[in-house]
This record gives structure tokens, C-alpha cells and sequence, in this order.
């Protein structure tokens, strides 16, 4: 978490796009994977330790060529360098593709970057509870579901479960979660894993940082519908909005795009019940499970 917060005053030193963000982080990943020092790599490639720093803080563009050269000192090659190197020529393009870091899909690695910067998160989500806010085995279920193996769930559900630890933390951000009919009224497993889950969001609404609202059937059509999306926001840059789909992720932090999906909770939320309604909502889905 320490690493995240010095990466984060740093980051605020600049205006810098949400890419580049996330390729100064994986080159740091790979310096460090690597077993080099910042001072090794200076000593191996002529790079001041200064440039390096501001490499891998984000605080100045990564150039194809700087790319190269490093990839080349930590000894990256096939299909990842080539991937880097792409990222490294399309710096300032507006719609990113998120970056990779470990052994995560890149979109989840980058987003747990992000979240763990996050003064702010927002949350929508039509069909399943949000990721922060699922139970293990409410998320294990959806796992299994979309066909991942045994050894995949245990890496997705670790990461998830350190995702999740940010929302009670000391400094844990606020937590905005609006959450349609559909993703409690169709069960995902067995009644009982759906008794907990929801027992599980009831608690969590009581949190002083984490609002829950749902969105009812009756209240009819809204613009959430189109599909779910995030929004995070940071201490002085700006907000960078998450779209998540099956095997891929968009993360987009052009102003006139944030300003859209904003708006698009605002109406949600105006549309919406209110926490305290959202809980009894919540707290009815439950009995009836129970009954089951």
C-alpha cells in the first residue's frame, strides 16, 4: 500500500493520461522482477536515476525507444514486448486498453492500481453484485460459471479478497455501489449462498464509507442499462472511468467521457431508492431466499 501512496504523490505532480499511468507501473514491475536496483539500470543503459524515477512514476513520457531499451535490460521479449511497445506508441490515445502486471489479466491488475489509490469509487453494476462486495463463494460461483479452472479461481478469488480490503482499511475510500433488481433477483447458486450474500451487502451498507442503492424493477427503465461501468476518483488527478467486459477492459479519462458516465449515475441515483430504502429492499430479496 506504501508503494501505491508514493505512487500516487508523484502521479499528482502531473496531468499525464491514465496509459501511461499504467506502462510506468509495469516497468517498475519488471525492473523490480528483474532483481535490479534503479541504480543498476542506470549504470547498464546511461539513464540518470532521476529519468528512470520520473520513467516510472508517470512523470514523463515513455518513448518507443526508452521502452525498448529497458525492455531489452530486463530481458522482456515475444509477444509482451511487443505489447509494451504498442502501448508506448499509442501514449495519448484517448481509449486505453489496460496494461498487465504478475501473473493477473492486465485490465484487473491495472485496476487494483487504481482502486488502491482511489479516494472515491463508484460502482454500477446491472447484473451481478459488484466485485468489492461479493461473498467468496457468491464469486467462486460466477468463476466457475464463465469456465475458469480450479487454479485460475484461487488467483482471481486472492486478488478479489485484497481488492475487497481497501473498503475497511484506516484511510479506505468511499464506496459508491448502485446495484440493479437483476442482480438479486436472479440467484447466483443456491438460496442459501444467496442469504449470505445479500446478509453481506446489509452489513457492509453499514459502513460510514459505503453507500448501496438499488434500483428496482418498478421504477422502470434507466440509463445503467446500457451495461455497468466504475469511476475513480483521486486526490488531484482526474477521475478515470473502468468499463469491464468479459475477456477485455477499457479505461477511459477524457473529460467529455467521465462527464457522460457521471451524469449516468446521477440519473441512476436519482431514479434509485435511498441506502436506508435499499437495505430493507435488500433485507426483503433476503427473507425470501430464506423461504426457499
Amino acid at each position: 500500500m506504501a508503494e501505491f501512496l508514493a505512487w500516487l504523490e508523484t502521479v499528482a505532480m502531473t496531468t499525464n493520461s491514465a496509459r501511461m499511468r499504467g506502462l510506468a507501473a509495469e516497468l517498475q514491475d519488471l525492473r523490480k522482477a528483474a532483481g535490479l536496483t534503479l541504480r543498476d539500470v542506470s549504470e547498464r543503459i546511461g539513464f540518470s536515476l532521476a529519468k528512470i524515477s520520473r520513467l516510472e512514476n508517470g512523470i514523463r513520457d515513455v518513448s518507443v525507444e526508452d521502452t525498448a531499451t529497458l525492455l531489452g535490460v530486463y530481458s522482456v521479449k515475444g509477444a509482451k514486448r511487443e505489447r509494451l511497445l504498442d502501448l508506448a506508441r499509442n501514449l495519448h490515445q484517448p481509449h486505453w486498453p489496460a496494461t498487465g502486471r504478475g501473473n493477473l489479466h492486465p485490465h484487473l491488475a491495472t485496476l487494483i492500481a487504481f482502486e488502491a489509490m482511489a479516494l472515491r469509487i463508484i460502482q454500477a453494476e446491472m447484473l451481478l453484485v459488484p466485485g468489492l462486495l461479493q461473498t467468496v463463494d457468491y464469486m467462486r460461483t460466477v468463476m466457475m460459471v464463465h469456465g475458469a479452472s480450479a487454479d485460475r479461481i484461487k488467483v482471481l478469488v486472492d486478488a478479489r479478497l485484497r481488492r475487497q480490503d481497501i473498503l475497511v482499511q484506516a484511510r479506505a475510500p468511499h464506496y459508491l455501489a448502485v446495484i440493479d433488481e437483476a442482480a438479486i433477483r436472479r440467484p447466483t447458486g443456491s438460496a442459501e449462498l444467496m442469504v449470505a450474500q445479500l446478509e453481506h451487502l446489509c452489513r457492509m451498507a453499514e459502513l460510514p464509507n459505503i453507500d448501496i442503492h438499488l434500483l428496482p424493477f418498478d421504477r422502470g427503465h434507466h440509463v445503467g442499462l446500457t451495461g455497468g461501468f466504475g469511476i475513480l476518483h483521486f486526490a488531484k488527478t482526474a477521475p478515470v472511468v473502468h468499463i469491464d467486459h468479459e475477456n477485455s477492459a477499457m479505461f477511459l479519462h477524457e473529460s467529455e467521457d467521465v462527464s457522460l458516465f457521471q451524469a449516468s449515475i446521477a440519473g441512476m441515483l436519482k431514479a434509485g431508492l435511498t441506502s436506508a430504502e435499499s437495505v430493507k429492499f435488500l433485507r426483503r430479496y433476503q427473507a425470501r431466499y430464506s423461504r426457499e
